[in-house]
């Protein structure tokens, strides 16, 4: 079960693997794909702008990074 989108729902029952599966699924489908990775955030690099609620993080040694954070009482993640 996944209760909302930001992943941190205390009433989400995905573990973490689970959730990589979904990913890796949607990279690998061209009929979804692109428009699940449009939805992410993506970490800023040197002439490559970052966007959403990462665009201000930069990891200069890594390529194409897209991102999904959240935050409920007491915990945020990325």
């Amino acid at each position: 079960v996944l209760a909302d989108g930001s992943g941190l729902s205390r009433a989400n029952r995905l573990s973490a693997f689970g959730l990589t599966r979904v990913i890796s699924a949607a990279h690998r489908d061209s009929t979804i794909g692109p428009d699940f990775f449009a939805t992410l955030s993506r970490f800023s690099r040197p002439g490559i702008p970052g966007r959403g609620t990462l665009k201000y993080r930069q990891l200069e040694s890594v390529g194409s990074v897209w991102g999904k954070t959240g935050y409920i009482s007491g915990v945020s993640s990325i």
